[in-house]
């Protein structure tokens, strides 16, 4: 449950807040946006100072963040699972990260056109800053020349929720509109 607390303290330090009972639209990175995306009714999000967009729901927590200088998916598929340990724990709160092996699948897409993008996936489980189990889901997914990082963590009990709503998120990448 601290872990928790630390998540949503990071809000309080954020000055960029998105509340609603609808759908939160969010363009990453904040800075140079180049893709939206698009959290569940629900979820609040905010970017925190070093960039990373944090988005809390009632069951799941997810972070988006840029994976730095990986350009291509041999090299995603080899620093995915440092990547995302160093994250767990260093951002995250985490005491220790247990990962699976990077698994290749293909972006969930809510439309039937356009070509399918290779996306690499890691799940695994570990212990929060309380101890307590949680179920992690990393996906590494390439857009615009660069790799994106989206992080899904909920307790065990609530995988189910956890996918769904990840899945949720990844339909919805789409390069920012500039209109």
């Amino acid at each position: 449950m601290k872990s928790l607390v630390v998540l949503a303290g990071w809000f309080t330090l954020s000055a960029s807040f998105v509340f609603g009972e609808e759908p939160v639209l969010m363009w990453f990175p904040n800075e140079k946006p180049i893709i939206e995306l698009q959290f569940p009714t629900g979820f609040k999000a905010a970017y925190r100072k070093d960039g990373t967009c944090l988005a809390v729901g009632p069951k799941t927590v997810m972070a988006l963040v840029a994976m730095e200088k990986v350009k291509d998916a041999a090299a995603a598929k080899s620093a995915l699972p440092g990547f995302a340990k160093s994250f767990a724990l260093h951002s995250l709160g985490f005491r220790d990260l247990n990962a699976q092996a990077v698994e290749d699948a293909k972006l969930p897409r809510s439309y039937d056109d356009g070509e399918a993008i290779g996306i690499k996936m890691l799940t695994g489980s570990g212990k929060n800053s309380d101890g307590e189990e949680m179920f992690v889901s990393v996906t590494a997914f390439p857009w615009n020349h660069r790799y994106f990082v989206l992080f899904a963590v909920a307790k065990p009990a609530d995988k189910e929720q956890l996918e769904k709503e990840r899945r949720s998120v990844l339909e919805t990448v789409t390069d920012v509109n500039d209109d």
